[in-house]
């Protein structure tokens, strides 16, 4: 078996020196030529180029300035690389979508590259074709924070403004979306009709009465957490969270909120304005599990794996309590598929998970990683080493005996063994490369020493 890693080399032709030719070339002929680069290098926006898989093929020089750091570190990197897990995550659906050949745009805060504030920025994605096929995408990504200060200091002169009754809710009524105002203290001064026929209340009903009983339980200490974040430099936030419907039904919906203060900056009222989002949450849950799903048995797949074991080992060190990372192999597998065929090599397959599954924790997770290789992280051992060897060894030997017994598949009865490499997370330091590392050098020992074993890295049990 193969050690698992996801890391590759970067080529050197992806060297970020914008006088090279050799990048020039490399990207759209629209922006190949050598002083159009140079210019676009000037520029205070961000202008990068990526390709479908989201690994980075050029950018300017105001990623240094913007994040911090040089452009030879970014060259070849995956996005969230560049720009930070948490940013990756939120940006996920317009990459997607700037990938399916729909330009992007949308506003967001970036922290700056000293960790104190935030530049408010406007990005756009925009879709590169070749043959009607999209093979890549160049992000500008523009700094709006004077705009933002801007709407700061509209925002703190609203109070001066005289502003129609009749007019503001003959406009607010006709709307389709979610629309409310609340005091600092959660109390609703305002909703509009589409508010009230959601909920199945009236205006009487809610008016001087909190927002929380509306919200599902289990979001209610989040959105309050950040509705708290609202401030004058921060007076608009996005909350995404479910609510309970006049039905008792569960729906997704999106909030936008806006902080109104007063001239000391004081906050006094928020608007809500939230439309649905149940079927956009359905298909990104949808794609979310595809990607990170073993098609065949259910199981999380490789992609998952590498991204828990690298939690797994951080979580460990943290909580001071130890853990372990098994890789497991069916004995023999190739000599059922050429005995009995692929379609009852699947099902012993998944008959095996199954088998697995049962004799885990909780806790635990299981991963298929190809053909028939499986590995398992436990967490959450125990502080003391000999208990942990102890736990481990357990859970393996029950294993063992769970996937030895025969299978029958179709009418077939099948015999089969496994055996294991075990990698216990030894020092602070071990990064999921190591342990992979580990656990496949003892999976090797355990098939050279005849098959149907578990040996531990370096202990050698």
């Amino acid at each position: 078996m193969a050690a698992l890693d996801d890391s590759k080399p970067i080529s050197s032709h992806q060297n970020q020196n914008l006088g090279n030719d050799s990048q020039a070339t490399s990207i759209n002929p629209i922006i190949s030529s050598k002083s159009i680069l140079k210019l676009i290098d000037q520029l205070p926006s961000m202008v990068g180029y990526y390709d479908k898989n989201l690994k980075n093929k050029y950018v300017n020089k105001a990623y240094e300035s913007w994040f911090g750091c040089k452009l030879s570190d970014i060259a070849g990197k995956h996005i969230s690389e560049i720009i930070g897990e948490q940013l990756y995550t939120y940006n996920l659906p317009y990459l997607e979508g700037v990938l399916s050949g729909k330009p992007q745009v949308f506003e967001r805060a970036i922290p700056l590259s000293d960790g104190v504030g935030f530049r408010y920025s406007l990005a756009h994605y925009i879709p590169d074709f070749k043959n009607n096929e999209v093979q890549g995408f160049y992000a500008v990504v523009t700094d709006v924070s004077q705009l933002k200060k801007v709407e700061i200091e509209l925002c703190k002169k609203q109070e001066a403004l005289e502003l129609s009754e009749s007019r503001y809710r003959l406009v607010v009524e006709a709307q389709t979306e979610l629309i409310s105002r609340l005091k600092a203290d959660g109390t609703y001064i305002f909703v509009n009709g589409a508010f009230c026929r959601f909920f199945g209340m009236t205006q009487e009903q809610l008016i001087g009465f909190k927002w929380m009983p509306n919200v599902f339980p289990d979001d209610q200490n989040r959105v309050t957490e950040e509705l708290s974040t609202l401030s004058a430099s921060n007076p608009v936030i996005k909350i995404e969270y479910r609510v309970i419907a006049s039905n008792g039904s569960v729906h997704w919906m999106q909030f936008i909120n806006t902080g109104i203060f007063n001239g000391n900056d004081t906050f006094i009222e928020v608007q809500c304005v939230g439309r649905e989002i149940t079927d956009q949450k359905l298909a990104e849950n949808k794609i979310k599990a595809l990607a990170l799903t073993d098609s065949l048995t259910g199981l999380a797949n490789r992609r998952w794996f590498l991204h828990h074991l690298k939690h797994a080992i951080s979580l460990s060190w943290r909580n001071a309590k130890q853990g372990a990372l098994l890789f497991i192999d069916l004995d023999h597998f190739k000599l059922i598929n050429d005995t009995h065929g692929h379609d009852i090599g699947d099902l012993v397959l998944i008959e095996m998970a199954n088998r697995i599954k049962y004799c885990l924790r909780p806790e635990d997770t299981l991963a298929r990683v190809g053909g028939d290789e499986f590995v398992l992280i436990l967490e959450n051992l125990s502080l003391d080493p000999e208990e942990t060897l102890t736990i481990v060894t357990n859970i393996a030997n029950k294993i063992c005996e769970a996937v030895s017994r025969p299978y029958e598949v179709n009418d077939t009865t099948i015999y089969s063994t496994i055996s294991i490499g075990v990698s216990l997370f030894s020092k602070e330091s071990d990064t999921p490369t190591e342990q992979i590392k580990h656990a496949d050098m003892a999976l090797y020992q355990a098939k050279t020493q005849g098959r149907n074993r578990i040996i531990f890295f370096e202990t050698q049990k």
